[in-house]
């Protein structure tokens, strides 16, 4: 059979209606499985990569001075031990992003140690007044209104070649420098980190202090003379840095030994996560099961359907081998059609996705991911079944002989 015949053939069937809904109905499906597949995904890496950050390794002390850093900081595998006022940043306003309707805003973390930041373009602080940012920078905070709405304006992103060399002014809200500005350089800029924030600058531990209140809390009172007083707690807390995520058991256990009671500063709810993940899991087993049936049904129909034309083809002279490779194209362009049309609704949820509901994780530089590995097994299972499926449906009609196929029937 030349490719012009087996083309003709193909495209004679196509369009039928019956294939146009088995597309329609198989892109949605597939669309649903991938959706599944990418969320259960989501919520794997998500755990994997808190854990493997810099917060999902380290430890909190509280209610220890300074005095206890050197004993700690002998315990092996912990790579640095600093205050914990230096565990969460500060949030800033920076005027010199300002945009029309949207201030703008930093959020400073003081540089611990040097190589938990890749330079991507100029060079790490050296000196005080010097910072260094985030490389697909966003001065400005999620939030657009005062009903907490969040929005990340992508035209307002900037990167390195507009904000090294930019100066910018710091108000503390230190108690001792209250009111005080500091001026900050930009000299240079770090690939983003995960669970930083788009707005996210680092400076040198001095500058941090002198820009954030020394205070963990400030709460008020009233005494038994209706008087009102306010209470200053200063922070009284260790941060451990822990070398890797698979010490902090060994480095937990050696601090209790020593009287200390560390938590992670960072918990997630595991329990919970692995409970979500059966949600999608059983979702996605119910719609395979449902495309299998309804692929199963199709082809059956299908093949029931075109069974005198196979009968007519046959008495043309055309081999069960030449049926079997139309037939076979007839279904791979089918499947690829619905493939395509699944990937395009697949991509439109996605990007709404996160651009509403997960507007919050984007803005801590973590997108969703999409498994694409995954997506493509996915996809090849199918392919394969439908391709075994009719193989195997069509040979079954084409062991009848053409009488049988046409239903002719003949007078004694």
């Amino acid at each position: 059979m030349n490719f012009s015949d087996q083309l003709f053939l193909i495209k004679r069937k196509f369009f039928a209606k019956k294939n146009i809904l088995l597309i329609l109905i198989l892109s949605i499906l597939l669309t649903a499985i991938l959706s599944c597949v990418t969320l259960i995904n989501f919520i794997l890496e998500f755990k994997k990569d808190t854990y493997n950050d810099i917060t999902g390794r380290t430890l909190i002390i509280e209610n220890v001075n300074d005095d206890t850093k050197e004993e700690i900081a002998k315990i092996e595998h912990i790579s640095n031990v600093v205050s914990n006022k230096y565990s969460n940043g500060v949030e800033k306003e920076a005027s010199e992003f300002n945009q029309e309707n949207i201030p703008g805003s930093i959020f400073l973390k003081p540089i611990i140690d040097n190589d938990l930041l890749t330079v991507t373009e100029g060079r790490i602080p050296q000196n005080n007044g010097e910072m260094i940012c985030a490389h697909k920078f966003y001065p400005h905070s999620s939030y657009i209104d005062e009903e907490s709405n969040q929005k990340i304006i992508h035209s307002l992103y900037l990167n390195s070649e507009d904000i090294i060399g930019r100066k910018i002014s710091i108000t503390s809200t230190n108690e001792d420098y209250l009111g005080k500005k500091y001026e900050f350089t930009i000299v240079g800029t770090y690939a983003n980190k995960k669970f930083d924030n788009l707005n996210t600058c680092y400076i040198m531990i001095d500058d941090y202090d002198k820009i954030s209140s020394k205070y963990a809390t400030i709460s008020g009172y009233v005494d038994e003379f209706g008087e009102e007083h306010e209470e200053y707690n200063e922070y009284n807390g260790l941060m451990l840095i822990v070398e890797d995520t698979k010490y902090l058991d060994e480095v937990t256990q050696k601090l209790q030994e020593l009287g200390y009671i560390p938590y992670p500063f960072i918990e997630l709810d595991n329990e919970f996560l692995n409970y979500i993940i059966y949600i999608p899991l059983l979702l996605g087993i119910i719609i395979v099961i449902i495309t299998i049936n309804i692929i199963y049904a199709f082809l059956k129909k299908y093949i029931e359907y075109n069974k005198k034309n196979y009968g007519i083809l046959k008495s043309c002279g055309y081999t069960n081998k030449d049926i079997l490779k139309i037939e076979r194209s007839q279904i791979v362009f089918i499947y690829l059609t619905s493939v395509v049309i699944s990937f395009i609704l697949y991509f439109i949820i996605y990007f709404v996705i996160q651009n509403t509901l997960l507007v919050e994780f984007v803005y801590s530089n973590y997108q969703l991911p999409i498994p694409w590995l995954l997506l493509i097994v996915v996809l090849i299972f199918f392919l394969i079944l439908f391709i075994t499926l009719d193989k195997i449906m069509i040979q079954k009609q084409l062991k009848q002989n053409i009488q049988n196929m046409l239903e002719i029937e003949y007078d004694n």
